[in-house]
């Protein structure tokens, strides 16, 4: 009976599954940030804070540079010569020996020199906006509470991010398998027994793009029950937020714009917001690349972006088969080992087939392109950060969701309901293990 009259208040249940999430996200983040693209972002958000300007500026973040353990003038120096380096690769020096090519040369170069100076966004990388101007926010609370911003702004930034993705995951699955219980089961599946979870400790912006994309997916589900214009309206706002969150987004927005298309089609007043909002994100996020870094298709991924000949000529774009098997058996890299529920993703797929055949397309096409693409990447281990590929976290959402619908099919079976559980609680024990011992070896004996 309580039950029930706590899911007939949803404002009460919907806070209390945020609070639980963030409860458990605080108390395990440790308000750190352990790799540089959340150095990064720090350092753009605390600049935006401190001078409005979305960049990192060598004066006004030397001090957090320091206490972050980042050194900005060796950084300056090693990226400058990498890049200079590229551009001999490319034959843009003649017979130039890259090595005698100093920082000085570089930013006497024939470039423009306002992106490319130790104050320019783009040097940086990765530059983009809206989790800088999130945790930007928190860095103004943390100067206005007196306490230091660097633990503040790590502490709680992506922690309330996580905890609204995981506050939508139950969203989706309530609506989806009409269950309150299965819309749980599907929030901790997302949010705890995978390696998102380690993701609250560094202000990588791929959550932040993930919470848009579930947004954009709980507003097109639920436009079929609730046919107000503006939730095709929020449909198209995250959908350009997800891609301009995190450049990678651009590769799925093929599938994520059939599929937008397909399940408005019925209706040409909602399509028609959709797609003119997602033109207008579109637009938004090409001048914004434009008046940053003269270049309306520069994604801000910094000045490597519009450098890639030294990877280029150094892997000549090798494709290999190695990622493809060692992303599922690698011992250090295995999607399996940091996501044991992953194992059942086929067959859920199969069971979602079954109840909605154009969203289940959609998660094959999700699947599909960040494993192929990393897994033939020769760098697929990313040995810098935990989990299988950092670029795999987009399927995350899609196993759980697909899982949901194979906890449906097998309800009623006792044994099914003891492996489901043991599988979310060894991924709830693996994530935190491993969180802490990075080192893990990659399997590059295949």
């Amino acid at each position: 009976m309580q039950l029930q009259n706590l899911t007939n208040n949803n404002k009460v249940l919907y806070s209390l599954i945020f609070a639980f999430f963030f409860l458990i996200y605080v108390a395990t983040s440790g308000g750190h940030t352990d790799v540089y693209d959340g150095v990064a972002t720090f350092l753009i958000a605390e600049n935006l804070a401190l001078t409005g300007s979305p960049s990192i500026n060598m004066i006004t973040n030397e001090q957090s540079a320091i206490d972050l353990g980042f050194d900005l003038n060796a950084y300056t120096i090693m990226k400058a010569k990498i890049l200079a380096q590229g551009k001999y690769i490319r034959g843009d020096y003649g017979t130039l020996d890259s090595t005698d090519y100093t920082v000085h040369d570089f930013f006497e170069d024939n470039r423009s020199v306002e992106r490319y100076t130790v104050d320019g966004e783009n040097f940086f990388g990765p530059a983009y906006l809206p989790l800088p101007i999130i945790a930007s926010v928190f860095y103004s609370i943390s100067l206005f509470l007196n306490v230091p911003p660097i633990n503040f702004v790590s502490l709680f930034t992506n922690s309330i991010i996580l905890s609204f993705s995981s506050l939508m995951m139950f969203l989706i699955g309530k609506k989806f398998f009409s269950s309150y219980k299965i819309g749980f089961v599907v929030s901790i599946m997302f949010g705890l027994s995978s390696f998102i979870w380690p993701y609250i400790t560094s202000l990588h912006s791929r959550p932040l793009a993930i919470l848009f994309f579930l947004v954009m997916i709980y507003c097109i589900i639920s436009y079929k029950d609730n046919k107000k214009l503006i939730i095709p309206l929020f449909a198209g706002i995250s959908f350009g937020l997800c891609f301009i969150s995190h450049h990678f987004f651009i590769f799925l927005v093929p599938g994520l714009l059939i599929f937008s298309i397909y399940r408005f089609k019925d209706n040409k007043k909602p399509l028609a917001i959709f797609l003119l909002v997602t033109i207008l994100m579109m637009g938004l996020w090409m001048t914004m690349n434009y008046l940053r870094f003269d270049d309306p298709l520069n994604f801000g991924i910094g000045g490597q972006a519009s450098d890639a000949g030294l990877w280029i000529n150094y892997h000549g774009w090798t494709r290999t088969l190695e990622g493809l098997y060692g992303l599922l058996l690698s011992p250090g890299n295995s999607l399996f080992l940091y996501y044991p529920l992953a194992i059942l993703f086929p067959f859920g797929l199969y069971y979602l087939y079954k109840k909605d055949k154009s969203l289940t397309i959609l998660f094959l096409y999700i699947s599909a392109i960040p494993y192929i693409f990393i897994g033939t990447n020769p760098l697929w281990y990313d040995s810098n950060v935990w989990g299988p590929h950092r670029y795999l976290l987009t399927m995350i959402p899609v196993i759980a969701l697909s899982i949901g619908a194979f906890i449906v099919q097998f309800s009623s079976s006792l044994k099914m309901k003891i492996g489901i559980i043991s599988l979310i609680f060894t991924g709830i024990i693996i994530n935190p293990i491993i969180t802490n011992k990075p080192s893990i070896p990659s399997l590059n004996i295949l």
